[in-house]
């Protein structure tokens, strides 16, 4: 007899194989979706940073005169004047909140702080609280 088919060890075998083949691939294919999730927060972290230092230079805003003194500027004047587009959370597509604080360092140098509170996403720095939103 010449039978053309698949023993049912030959399928156990291949579904056991792609099994493991799974096993493997899927954990990493979500923690590389949320490596992308982190970059994505950054990328906007930064994009706050340089609208408001836009905003500040194209506004006179009064920035702080005295060492580590700083003021906050929230993300509802940046997006309602034009600088910054809404930010949404990657999960749930809630809007997110937050604000940049403006930090004199030096003489003439100023440290910019974003704060974002996307859902459970929150930039990670002391200075970010979402109580100060």
């Amino acid at each position: 007899m010449n039978y053309k088919a698949f023993t049912l060890v030959e399928v156990l075998a291949t579904l056991i194989v792609l099994g493991i083949i799974m096993a493997i691939i899927v954990p990493n294919v979500f923690v590389s979706i949320d490596d992308t999730k982190l970059k994505t927060y950054a990328v906007k972290e930064n994009e706050i940073i340089k609208a408001s230092n836009n905003y500040v230079l194209e506004n006179n805003i009064a920035l702080p005169q005295i060492l580590n003194e700083r003021i906050k500027i929230g993300l509802l004047d940046l997006t309602n004047n034009n600088y910054l587009s809404k930010i949404y959370d990657l999960t749930d597509n809630s809007l997110c909140v937050g604000y940049v604080y403006v930090t004199k360092t030096h003489t003439e140098n100023y440290t910019y702080t974003p704060c974002i509170f996307c859902g459970t996403y929150q930039t990670d720095n002391v200075l970010c609280d979402i109580n100060e939103v």
